[in-house]
């Protein structure tokens, strides 16, 4: 099913950089070299042939020294939705 959105109903979301791709996606990407997939992303988004995923769990961003150290210092002030796993 195909729904069309309008502007007063979309929800942004960050881009995690987390990424599974069908391999159908690779022949829609028309730049060449060294580009970013955000814009590839963007320009699909725009025929509504691409979509996400929300992902209701924790993510942290790790992606630099000070933010691992910020994560690491506050990590068990941190609430976590966890699986019991004893019987």
């Amino acid at each position: 099913q195909i729904i069309k959105r309008t502007s007063s109903d979309l929800v942004q979301y960050a881009f995690s950089g987390i990424q599974v791709i069908s391999p159908k996606l690779l022949p829609l990407i028309t730049q060449e070299g060294k580009f970013s997939i955000i814009d590839t992303y963007l320009s699909l988004a725009e025929t509504g042939r691409i979509k996400g995923l929300h992902i209701e769990n924790n993510w942290f961003d790790v992606g630099s020294i000070e933010k691992l150290e910020h994560t690491l210092a506050n990590f068990e002030k941190l609430s976590f939705n966890t699986l019991n796993t004893a019987s």
